[in-house]
């Protein structure tokens, strides 16, 4: 055996992607290379350097962070009303079913824009 794998270690480096970026932002800041060769030296395409450059540019190393992909909204989502009412409504008529509860919802509450059956008893179970 090798003397790095004795010794209970990986013989290749581990980086962090945060750490990756900020060498990245200060390697451009300095000047030395072309977006392009810095796009080739750390394995990035141009488009994900210049989102990192402007993101860098708006709030400094802080916004380099990875973020979420996922959507900030659902335009289909039930409202948050509307899952109140059915959630009171269906402690209030726990053996109720979805069609049920839906019907006396809508009788209730006219022109209220309510969810399918499935999506209604799947959205109260959680």
């Amino acid at each position: 055996m090798t003397a790095g794998l004795q010794s209970g270690r990986m013989p290749w480096l581990t980086t962090n992607p945060m750490d990756e970026r900020v060498k990245f932002i200060a390697a451009y800041l300095r000047g030395e290379l072309s977006v392009s060769r810095l796009c080739e030296t750390f394995g990035v395409s141009p488009k994900t350097a210049y989102k990192w450059i402007a993101r860098y540019a708006n709030g400094g190393v802080a916004e380099l962070v990875e973020r979420s992909k996922r959507p900030r909204s659902n335009p289909r989502s039930t409202s948050r009303e509307v899952v109140s009412l059915i959630v009171a409504m269906r402690k209030e008529y726990p053996f109720w079913g979805p069609k049920k509860l839906l019907t006396m919802l809508g009788t209730a509450y006219p022109g209220l824009k309510l969810p399918a059956n499935w999506k209604q008893s799947r959205e109260t179970a959680e």
